[in-house]
């Protein structure tokens, strides 16, 4: 397929991660500068830009609610499934998920593969009004000493392989604070175009009993 046939949408993805990958053949950027650059200029440029905009919406006449999270697309490259992102692309989400977990983040890792042929990772960071509260909260999040902080929560596919090995592949990582009598439903799919998926569902009655 021509890069013709994707969507602006795609062809933005990809344009941007291309950019890097030709950085790194004339010697412009190292494979470690790139995974910086996706840390700092995309991941938590975009977490302090959404928390400038809830500062904002705090204003009078503004919606509080209206900013809490921000999406952000780690990787994109041309493929059918996970499985076809490069060991580069797959580096830059482990040191994502690293750098978002040492700061106490709650988020979501996605692996989207659309119909045109383009596999995009991209994170979800959530509860960013929460993150806002005072640096002597555990994880910088207000009450969360009295919930259940579960990280790296992956959520996996298993099939049974050549000569009849089990074969895992991972679907979903997701971080989850939860209350006591909460519940939490997270799903994945394979693809945007999927018709069916896997749903894991959780329910936390008390802290205690964890």
């Amino acid at each position: 397929m021509t890069d013709q046939a994707f969507t602006s949408e795609e062809r933005r993805w990809l344009t941007v991660w291309d950019d890097k990958l030709e950085q790194i053949a004339d010697g412009t950027m190292t494979e470690d500068d790139v995974l910086d650059w996706v840390w700092k200029k995309k991941v938590l440029n975009a977490i302090n830009v959404t928390i400038q905009r809830i500062k904002r919406s705090e204003r009078p006449g503004r919606d509080p609610k209206r900013y809490d999270h921000t999406w952000v697309t780690v990787a994109a490259e041309r493929g059918k499934q996970k499985e076809d992102a490069s060991p580069l692309a797959q580096r830059a989400l482990a040191h994502v998920v690293k750098k978002l977990e040492e700061r106490g983040h709650v988020f979501d890792v996605d692996w989207m593969a659309t119909s045109n042929g383009v596999v995009v990772i991209s994170v979800n960071v959530k509860a960013l009004r929460e993150f806002m509260t005072s640096d002597d909260q555990p994880f910088g999040i207000r009450g969360a000493s009295s919930r259940l902080h579960l990280q790296s929560l992956n959520l996996e596919r298993t099939s049974e392989g050549a000569g009849g090995q089990r074969v895992s592949v991972e679907v979903m990582r997701t971080s989850v604070l939860m209350s006591p009598k909460q519940e939490a439903f997270i799903g994945a799919g394979a693809s945007e175009d999927s018709t069916s998926g896997l749903v894991l569902i959780l329910r936390a009655r008390s802290i205690g009993d964890r």
